[in-house]
C-alpha cells in the first residue's frame, strides 16, 4: 500500500500544480488583452478637432523642417570648403617634403663623395692653409753633441751647432 499512497499523492500535487499553473495563464493574457486594449484606445484620435492639426500647424512644422534643413545644408558647405583648403595645404606640403627630399638626396650624394676622397687620400691634409711668412723670432738652437743640424717645429733648420767646451 504504501506505493499506491505515494503514487497517489504525486497524482494529487501534478494535478494541483497543472490547476494553478492554468488559472495564472488565463489570468495573464486577460490583463495583456486589457493592457492592448487601453493603449490602441488611447493612440486613437478622438473624433474632435482639436487633436487633428491644422493646415498652420503642418506649414509650421514644414517650416522648421525646411529651416533645419538650410542650417544642415550650411554646415555641409563649410565642412566640404575646410576640407578643399586642407586638400590644397596637403598639397603644398606634399610639394615641399618632395624638394626637401630631393635635396636631402643631393646631400647625402655630396657627402659620400666627401668621404670618398677623405678615404682615397688618408695622409693629406683636411684643410689647406696657405703658407704665411714666419715673423716670429727664430728659436734658439738647442746645444746638441754630435753635431747635427736640428730642425724646429717649423720645419726651419737650426744652423750647425757649435761644441762648446767649456
Amino acid at each position: 500500500m504504501g506505493q499506491k499512497l505515494a503514487l497517489l499523492v504525486t497524482a494529487g500535487l501534478t494535478v494541483f500544480v497543472l490547476g494553478v499553473g492554468g488559472v495564472l495563464a488565463v489570468n495573464l493574457s486577460r490583463s495583456q488583452r486589457a493592457e492592448s486594449a487601453t493603449a490602441t484606445a488611447t493612440t486613437i484620435a478622438p473624433v474632435s478637432g482639436t487633436a487633428d492639426p491644422t493646415v498652420d500647424d503642418l506649414l509650421a512644422r514644414e517650416r522648421l523642417y525646411q529651416e533645419r534643413l538650410e542650417q544642415a545644408n550650411r554646415t555641409i558647405e563649410q565642412a566640404n570648403a575646410q576640407i578643399a583648403g586642407l586638400q590644397a595645404g596637403q598639397g603644398q606640403l606634399q610639394s615641399q617634403n618632395q624638394t626637401l627630399l630631393q635635396r636631402e638626396a643631393a646631400y647625402r650624394q655630396q657627402l659620400a663623395i666627401a668621404n670618398s676622397l677623405l678615404q682615397q687620400q688618408p695622409s693629406a691634409p683636411a684643410t689647406t692653409v696657405p703658407a704665411q711668412p714666419n715673423t716670429a723670432p727664430a728659436p734658439a738652437p738647442s746645444h746638441r753633441d754630435d753635431g747635427e743640424r736640428e730642425t724646429t717645429p717649423q720645419g726651419d733648420e737650426a744652423h750647425e751647432v757649435e761644441e762648446n767646451d767649456d
